[in-house]
């Protein structure tokens, strides 16, 4: 799975808010999010993955938009959430990322 720090901007409400990656694909990904609230099904939101963790700062061309299509149970107690998002369009990961995808695929295997 490809944990990164990233951010989701949730568009009904207008707020950022603290997430992680759990696993990400070119149509969509699995946030871990920090949120004192419930996000519904089917709301729209934007997210800005940190691929490169020196860098503080994501451009906002790099936000992705997509809806919300599942929240997921989480293992923890508290105000993390995981939620199931699926990218308006497909777009191909970042080169590191795709190679680590693959490795972890032929492990599998």
């Amino acid at each position: 799975a490809t944990q990164r720090d990233c951010k989701l901007l949730h568009e009904p409400s207008g707020r950022f808010l603290s997430a992680r990656t759990r696993d990400v694909s070119p149509t969509g990904a699995l946030l871990d999010v920090i949120t004192p609230r419930d996000l519904l099904t089917g709301e729209r939101v934007r997210v800005a993955i940190a691929w490169d963790a020196r860098r503080a700062r994501v451009a906002l061309s790099a936000l992705r938009t997509g809806v919300i299509v599942r929240e997921a149970p989480t293992t923890t107690a508290g105000p993390e959430r995981r939620f199931a998002i699926r990218f308006d369009q497909p777009d191909a990961l970042p080169l590191g990322v795709e190679e680590t995808a693959a490795a972890a695929v032929s492990r599998a295997a």
